[in-house]
């Protein structure tokens, strides 16, 4: 019932907060592959994305779990610093603790913070030198009033579309085959998900200046309209794709609470990346059996990722979208024998990007029969010698 409140929200919530207000609201959620609820916060984070927009920026926090490759000790324990405990959780600029099992709630704490502005607008460019790796992340800082306290920067550099094996990328799910409740379409996945079927975005790989950002970045005096600048700087690890990187910039005061906040473009100045398909399509079938070939693509921007069989020129076939997380399934008895070029397309919600599946697909005569066998979403078949 939450989620569906939330849904009922979002359709107006969105004329509930000024939108000209300069104000971005940094979101920081504790998260984990191991925490079977989690799913329910990557639904929640996203809807939020899709309805503020610009004016939220998503970091996830791994827990320093052993058992979660993406997990980040130092960041997990600012996190805990301020507040934050339980997964999935998070708090708003480092002061407002956020219940992520109540989209109604935070759509209206959102709401009401973005109607108060910032006494700072902040401007981000980076500068990254592929060779050595450095990092260079210029932040601007332009007061709208004269602010007599201790100020700094800092920032989180995130990073999108992280994958990897099983089992250590898999995500436990709770939600598996609606055993909790609908969330969002894991619901539609097994517990765990399997690492294939999933990518992680907005994971912190880097909290830039600690948890108060650096030290002396801005004078004690800021005079409005003046224009601040600092430049932070950071050697990329080359497990981290730096294809794929944000990074947050942030204003805190002299609390070590948020004033401000910022997302930068990628590293290629591109807002937003085309999805990925990491499904290998099945390009054989056989005459009288039936075909199935599950489609899996992945989005580092949108929260509502779109997927079509875009050819639709064999009538036996027929494609299902599973979920908005970018899975779909094509199946159907073929009926005669011959080879068909196919298309699958995976493309973001404002069709801005996308990614082509192009294959041949050719239907053979079964040289014996076939069985289907195995659970529901499961793609193996056994033959029967006679």
């Amino acid at each position: 019932m939450k989620l569906l409140n939330f849904l009922l929200v979002s359709l107006f919530s969105i004329s509930a907060y000024t939108q000209q207000t300069n104000q971005v609201i940094l979101i920081e959620e504790a998260t984990g592959v191991d925490c079977a609820f989690c799913p329910r916060g990557k639904v929640i984070l996203g809807y939020l994305k899709n309805i503020f927009e610009d004016k939220v920026t998503l970091v996830s926090v791994h827990g320093s779990s052993s058992n979660d490759p993406m997990g980040y000790e130092e960041h997990s324990n600012i996190l805990t610093d301020e507040g934050v405990i339980g997964l999935p959780s998070a708090i708003l600029n480092r002061h407002t603790l956020l219940d992520l099992s109540d989209s109604l709630e935070a759509v209206n704490t959102i709401s009401s913070l973005l109607n108060q502005s910032s006494p700072v607008d902040l401007f981000i460019d980076l500068d990254f030198d592929v060779t050595t790796r450095l990092l260079k992340v210029f932040v601007e800082v332009i007061p709208n009033e004269d602010i007599f306290e201790t100020t700094r920067i800092g920032g989180i550099l995130i990073e999108n579309m992280v994958h990897g094996k099983s089992p250590l990328f898999d995500q436990s799910n709770a939600f598996a085959y609606n055993q909790n409740s609908q969330m969002g379409g894991y619901e539609k996945y097994p517990n765990p998900i399997p690492a294939d079927f999933i990518s992680y975005n907005h994971i912190s790989r880097k909290v830039l200046g600690g948890q108060f950002g650096f030290e002396n970045s801005l004078p004690d005096s800021l005079y409005e309209g003046v224009s601040y600048s600092y430049e932070m700087q950071h050697y990329i690890p080359t497990h981290v794709n730096h294809e794929y990187i944000k990074i947050a910039g942030i204003v805190y005061n002299n609390l070590g609470t948020i004033m401000n906040s910022g997302l930068s473009t990628y590293i290629d100045g591109t807002d937003k990346k085309a999805p990925t398909i990491r499904s290998l399509p099945s390009t054989k079938a056989y005459k009288g059996v039936e075909y199935n070939y599950h489609f899996i693509s992945h989005d580092p921007d949108s929260y509502d990722l779109e997927i079509n069989e875009e050819s639709q020129s064999v009538s036996w076939l027929s494609f299902d979208k599973i979920n908005s997380l970018g899975r779909g399934h094509l199946f159907g008895v073929p009926e005669e024998l011959g080879t068909s070029e196919l298309k699958l397309r995976a493309y973001n919600s404002d069709s801005t990007k996308y990614m082509d599946q192009v294959f041949e697909l050719e239907v053979l005569e079964p040289d014996s029969a076939w069985i289907h066998y195995g659970q529901e979403d499961i793609n193996l078949y056994e033959r029967v010698n006679n």
